[in-house]
């Protein structure tokens, strides 16, 4: 019998644990340094390690991209900063001579390690401002391009606003890239676009804001080439959540591609509101639309393909001459059996009875389509009947959580693929209709104003007419009740309660010169906001009256000669 010597085992203990912890070690995320960039107390001429400590930041982004190793963090302090930003196009990491001509100075963000380890653009408060002036990438794209080399980028909590000077970019361009976080950004009249091949794009909790206002013509029908939607999507393995998209030209979200290809996307507690075209729209396989909430838009949500639309609240619609009819849910294809659509609650739509629709106009399969709630029967699968003011707390307000004894509480059927509501709480078994789950806390006070935007005239614009149309934007984290227009303080016609916000205004009825318009949004808590600008009122004196006719009255008489005389005076 051979017996093992007692050292010898000791080092093959001793050489398995060093092998066991260099696998550890190898696996282990690798630790980078953090930069620092403030407009308000940085310098670009401090060195790429200085930057590394809070207390000696550079001054702007791109700077501070330069010395940011992969899967490093750039922290960003507040600061309004008038610079376009791009990832790294190719292993070289540098700018080519057309980017480097148009943002001074250009070096582009490099790729992270891994999904665990990506590198991080972050705001390390409320009030970091990205909004370049004038210019744009040689190439095109939006203030923040993510080029289709990019791979484990997460950018957080920074306000893309498109600069009204001429020329001038907003949003975040995703090409085809992937693994890639936005999270908490804001953007103003800016769009978040991912291109046919990009996969696993996390768009998670940010505000989309008047997309394509300042481009879109007022009052037409609008086109996607000059009509932006909020989000315009395509690829694969995307999750869109716990966003706000108000207010913008054309869709909230887009997910659809002539290219196709799209599969496997979540579309999830999102707040769509006043969007003139599709709410959502989902053209692919494996859709999963659930828990959202959509008000005020043309139509709520349009699907091709198959997959899940479960637990969203539909409110209202977008008023417009060009859109007579707009649907709750509306399939593009025959039968509509590529789609589940259950537990969905439909409320104060223009044409009750198009709820559920499809192209062909046929009824769509019961055995898919059941388990739905809304004012008028309208199709087979909408098997509950109840008005909002029965089923809702107060929508008028914006609460859309269910009253007691709502019709919606507990009249669902369980679903697999959306178990929490549009505040992240379970839904009870069995399931409440809608966005919002019974057991939802209630809304806390709401504190925070609407905002509102002017958008036609422009301000200090020369005005004349009869019928000038006054248009704005307003957006609130709730709901919007109402926008009064006003000229130096004074009501114009009455407020306007839903989108589109504007009216017409008689500029005859003011003297020529400067004037004050006003667009005042109120939400339901009372809590209100103005936007103002200047007009200049020129329009051309009136005609001058004809000159005053003489009356005379005459008498006439014939002399003793035979001779007729006529006298006239002045009376």
């Amino acid at each position: 019998m051979t017996r093992t010597r007692p050292h010898a085992l000791l080092a093959v203990l001793v050489l398995a644990l060093l092998a066991w912890l260099g696998t550890c070690v190898l696996r282990s995320p690798r630790t980078v340094a953090s930069v620092y960039v403030s407009q308000q107390d940085g310098n670009d001429s401090r060195s790429c390690q200085q930057a590394t400590s809070a207390s000696a930041p550079l001054r702007s982004i791109n700077k501070g991209a330069s010395c940011l190793e992969p899967g490093g963090t750039l922290v960003i302090a507040a600061g309004t900063y008038d610079e376009l930003l791009i990832s790294q196009t190719s292993s070289s990491r540098t700018c080519s001579s057309g980017d480097a001509a148009t943002q001074i100075p250009c070096a582009p963000f490099p790729n992270g390690l891994s999904a665990s380890q990506p590198t991080r653009l972050v705001a390390s408060g409320p009030d970091v401002i990205l909004s370049p002036v004038s210019r744009q990438w040689p190439g095109g794209g939006s203030a923040i391009n993510v080029m289709d080399y990019a791979r484990f980028i997460h950018i957080e909590g920074i306000r893309v606003v498109r600069n009204t000077a001429s020329g001038s970019v907003g949003g975040i361009y995703v090409g085809n890239a992937q693994h890639i976080t936005l999270q908490g950004n804001t953007l103003d009249d800016g769009q978040i676009k991912g291109g046919s091949s990009s996969k696993f794009l996390q768009v998670l909790g940010n505000t989309i804001l008047n997309t394509g206002q300042t481009q879109c013509p007022a009052n037409e029908k609008p086109t996607p080439s000059r009509c932006p939607h909020g989000m315009y999507i395509c690829g694969t393995d995307h999750a869109i959540t716990d966003n706000v998209i108000q207010n913008t030209s054309y869709y909230g979200i887009q997910v659809s591609c002539e290219s196709g290809g799209i599969a496997r996307i979540r579309i999830e507690r999102n707040r769509v509101e006043n969007n003139p075209g599709n709410g959502i729209r989902c053209a692919g396989e494996q859709c999963v639309v659930v828990a959202n909430l959509l008000r005020g838009n043309g139509q709520a949500i349009t699907l091709t393909g198959s997959g899940v639309v479960a637990g969203n609240t539909i409110d209202g619609y977008y008023q417009a001459s060009w859109n007579p009819d707009p649907w709750g849910i509306y399939t593009t294809w025959g039968d509509g059996s590529g789609f589940q659509i259950t537990n969905n609650i439909f409320t104060r739509m223009k044409n009750t009875t198009l709820q559920i629709g499809n192209a062909a106009m046929t009824p769509v399969d019961t055995r898919l389509v059941h388990h739905n709630i809304g004012e008028t029967a309208g199709h087979p699968g909408v098997t509950l009947i109840a008005s909002a003011s029965s089923i809702y707390t107060n929508a008028s307000a914006g609460d859309f959580t269910l009253k007691a004894g709502s019709p919606a509480i507990r009249a669902g059927v369980a679903y697999p693929h959306g178990t929490t509501d549009i505040t992240g709480t379970p839904y009870p078994t069995p399931a409440d209709l809608g966005a919002y789950s019974s057991q939802s806390p209630p809304p806390t006070t709401d504190t925070t104003p609407p905002t509102v935007r002017l958008t036609n005239p422009p301000n200090n614009e020369q005005v004349f007419g009869t019928a000038l149309p006054l248009v704005a934007t307003a957006s609130d984290n709730i709901g919007v009740v109402q926008v009064q227009f006003q000229m130096d303080g004074a009501a114009v016609g009455e407020a306007v309660t839903s989108p589109p916000y504007q009216v017409l205004w008689n500029t005859t009825t003011v003297s020529n010169g400067n004037h004050t318009l006003s667009a005042v949004a109120t939400d339901g808590a009372g809590l209100s906001a103005t936007a103002t600008s200047t007009l200049r009122v020129d329009n051309p004196p009136p005609p001058e009256p004809p000159p005053e006719q003489a009356v005379l009255a005459c008498s006439g008489k014939v002399d003793t000669s035979g001779a007729f005389q006529m006298t006239c005076t002045k009376p």
